[in-house]
């Protein structure tokens, strides 16, 4: 699931890492949930800019919404928060967002302060 390796235009391996929506919402790219499955996920989550350390603390990361296709690009299932996709996947996509994502949301986030 994810991470959902693909390859840049320069043969480079590129992992999922989604894009930045609005501050506090970070949006993945539809990944591969099986044979016959993509998802979409929104991750909501607090950013809140620390002095001290002149970073943001992310926090409070979760699903927010979700959409998964079948191969054909019919919806067959949707859904805020929870739902049989979340209990399956939604501990992995957390874990994968807080890994490898937070690099991109604290550009994202300083961006948004601009």
């Amino acid at each position: 699931m994810i991470p959902n390796n693909r390859v840049g235009v320069d043969g480079s391996v590129l992992i999922n890492r989604g894009v930045g929506l609005r501050p506090g919402v970070w949006l993945f790219d539809p990944y591969w949930v099986d044979d016959s499955g993509m998802a979409e996920v929104t991750v909501a989550y607090e950013a809140v800019w620390n002095r001290d350390t002149s970073a943001f603390d992310i926090s409070d990361a979760h699903i927010a919404e979700y959409k998964v296709y079948d191969d054909d690009g019919e919806v067959i299932e949707t859904g805020l928060l929870d739902g049989k996709f979340v209990q399956e996947f939604g501990r992995e996509v957390i874990d994968h967002f807080l890994s490898s994502c937070l690099e991109d949301v604290h550009v994202f986030e300083m961006g948004e302060l601009a």
